[in-house]
């Protein structure tokens, strides 16, 4: 049915419950999900076994020793049982929502994404209750927050549709705007499956990562990533998505983010325009700085 593979963080501390939850929850999702666990960080192995998952020590890194994510989406897809793959952040857990919503799923090709659902989880979760997907749900909506479009955590493809990409590190910003970029590049559906399939993000913070979250998201590895893409790259999210999931399957989707988000993304996805994406972006930063200075001067004291 489905092939989901993940590239975790050390089983440590918070990192460890947070993970054993996730890789769990996965293999509940159906009978016969396949599991790849990517990495060779303190406790993988040790986690492969104990979840009777399958493991890949070995993989490429970058200078900074980070696990590069175009060697695991090349090895998860030629070692995939299933037609059916998936990308997901270790500390996310899957309900059985999602195997309802990939059989409504029928496209010959496309990339499914949602928003997710943060929420605090500090316990290990007891799955020998049977009802406890039924249980975190109505917790997650009780007490859980709706991420933003921009927070990506995992992508459910056809085997082989991602054939390459550059190689991102795991866990710093961009790839997965470039994700969604390139399926919509190469006119494949992207799927919003928020409707339909409600995940939950286990609120962590980032003592992972030397330097913290400001590594992930502006770090020197983030600067080679746009050095990569190039200045007139445009981050697209889960609001560009072309299709949505409903009840009854996926269908076009009519809101893609307002005329001008459409106008912005339309120019960047054609070679001839996508430089206007710089210029866009220079005067959006130019008006916000004008409009800073402009506070700053009507909040002094005169």
């Amino acid at each position: 049915m489905l092939t989901l593979f993940t590239i975790p963080k050390p089983f440590s501390g918070a990192a460890a419950i947070a993970q054993d939850n996730a890789i769990e929850s996965w293999q509940r999702v159906a009978p016969d999900v396949e599991i790849l666990l990517f990495g060779d960080e303190a406790g993988i192995a040790e986690a492969a076994v104990r979840h009777g998952v399958g493991h890949v020590a070995q993989i490429r890194r970058n200078e900074h020793g980070t696990p590069l994510l175009d060697d695991a989406f090349a090895t998860a897809q030629a070692r995939a049982r299933h037609a059916r793959v998936g990308y997901v952040n270790a500390d996310i857990v899957f309900l059985p929502s999602l195997a309802r919503a990939l059989e409504r799923l029928t496209l010959p090709r496309y990339l499914m994404v949602g928003r997710r659902t943060d929420l605090d989880v500090p316990e290990r979760l007891d799955f020998a209750d049977g009802g406890w997907a039924a249980t975190l749900e109505a917790r997650a909506r009780r007490e859980g927050t709706l991420h933003e479009p921009t927070g990506i955590d995992y992508f459910i493809f056809p085997r082989g549709q991602v054939a390459s990409m550059p190689a991102f590190p795991v866990g710093r910003a961009l790839w997965d705007n470039w994700m969604i970029y390139h399926a919509r590049a190469e006119h494949i559906p992207v799927v919003d499956a928020t409707p339909e399939v409600l995940v939950v993000h286990q609120n962590h913070d980032y003592g992972h990562v030397q330097g913290g979250r400001r590594t992930t998201e502006v770090g020197a590895e983030v600067q080679k990533n746009w050095q990569m893409l190039g200045p007139d790259f445009m981050q697209l999210t889960i609001v560009d998505a072309t299709w949505r999931l409903g009840p009854d399957g996926a269908h076009p989707a009519r809101d893609l983010g307002g005329m001008f988000r459409r106008l912005a993304v339309g120019a960047a996805l054609r070679p001839p325009l996508r430089p206007s994406v710089r210029v866009a972006r220079a005067v959006y930063r130019a008006l916000n700085n004008v409009a800073a200075r402009g506070s700053a001067r009507a909040g002094r004291p005169s």
